[in-house]
């Protein structure tokens, strides 16, 4: 830093913030209204992540829901997770719950409604399952001129094995999605900055799911291992 220019942080933080207002009081205003399926959704997905014991609950549900494959058992599991924390549900999800437990009828209808939930919910988070999927979603976000960075979901490695999956699992994203990408049209918005142009491809990497050992009382041990396959991701 230069002494004869000292930086003003507050100053400055406080025109960052300035400038953030005035670019949003300026977007059209584009919120769903009340007969609007997403307005539904997004109050939802408000009133369950403003709570720490639904959403882990939630989750739970989630996770198991591909594998559950009759209207019984995904109601049996709904009631069963929602069950932890029943006291902070809405009366009449309550209700909901209590007659899937008794009426065929609204059994299935409330397993239909928790399956389209869930995968409304995932596709708040999820691009995609395959490449072809992903790829539309990153074409969609360029056509929207925002720029993207991929993750893989999960990424909890607890043996060699999840490890050497994970590698992979990024080494075929980049040298399927990369090619794909790079040979669109430009987009100087997105693909330049003041200096330089910017990788279409962004790809970010949980460094602990490349070594099942991972361990920051081992970091030269560790280091060795996540850096010899950065070394090959960064080589594709």
């Amino acid at each position: 830093m230069n002494d004869d220019f000292p930086l003003d942080l507050d100053r400055i933080d406080a025109r960052a913030r300035a400038i953030g207002r005035e670019v949003f009081a300026n977007l059209p205003d584009q919120r769903p209204g009340v007969f609007d399926r997403r307005w539904w959704d997004d109050h939802l997905m408000n009133w369950s992540m403003a709570d720490d014991a639904v959403k882990v609950e939630l989750f739970r549900f989630v996770d198991v829901l591909p594998m559950l494959h009759t209207g019984e058992a995904v109601t049996r599991h709904l009631q069963e997770y929602l069950g932890e924390v029943r006291e902070r549900l809405p009366a009449s999800l309550n209700v909901a719950l209590g007659l899937a437990r008794r009426t065929p009828m609204v059994r299935g209808a409330v397993a239909k409604a928790a399956r389209l939930a869930a995968m409304d919910f995932a596709r708040r988070f999820i691009a995609g399952s395959n490449v072809q999927e992903v790829v539309a979603a990153a074409r969609q976000q360029r056509r929207l001129n925002r720029a993207f960075t991929l993750d893989i979901l999960g990424e909890a490695v607890t043996s060699d094995k999840d490890a050497e999956g994970y590698f992979q699992a990024y080494c075929d994203l980049l040298a399927s999605i990369a090619p794909v990408v790079n040979d669109w049209p430009d987009a100087p918005r997105i693909d330049r900055d003041a200096a330089s142009t910017l990788p279409r491809m962004n790809l970010s990497i949980k460094l602990s799911a490349l070594d099942a050992h991972f361990d920051s009382m081992d970091f030269d041990g560790t280091a060795r291992c996540v850096a010899a396959r950065l070394r090959q991701l960064f080589r594709i």
